[in-house]
């Protein structure tokens, strides 16, 4: 729980096998479940995942049978959160390109009642912030 709310992480997954370990290790406890998509992955991330999920019970491994790309893993990692009753969902990729210490600054504006999506870039400097759609000011 975050600020009274649920909060679930969808990762989609296709041949992370050397990089879903980093990736579900550093999840915050913030995230209350955290949903791995895998996407017809022929590598053995999926092992993997499921050696994680040893050790943290919030790690749930969803399985395509058929390969729907990002967009489709992304989807059924959604439709699992909303039948779940999750209040809010994040989305990072299986790559650990994303610090996820930084989730605060992503569920805040949604929480707050300032914005109704957040996105985040790895490749934006932390000095730059993005104008909030719903109102005038920044998030």
């Amino acid at each position: 729980m975050y600020r009274d709310k649920k909060i679930s992480l969808v990762i989609p997954a296709y041949n992370e096998e050397k990089l879903i370990r980093p990736t579900l290790e550093n999840v915050p406890a913030v995230i209350d479940r955290i949903y791995v998509v895998d996407d017809c992955s022929p590598d053995n991330q999926n092992e993997v995942i499921l050696a994680c999920a040893k050790t943290d019970p919030r790690i749930t491994l969803l399985k395509h049978t058929v390969n729907q790309g990002p967009g489709g893993a992304i989807i059924t990692g959604y439709r699992q959160s909303a039948q779940d009753k999750h209040d809010i969902t994040v989305v990072v990729g299986g790559d650990h390109q994303m610090d996820l210490s930084e989730v605060h600054s992503f569920l805040d504006p949604i929480i707050d009642g300032r914005a109704n999506y957040v996105k985040g870039n790895r490749f934006i400097l932390k000095t730059w912030r993005i104008p909030c759609l719903k109102c005038p000011k920044f998030v």
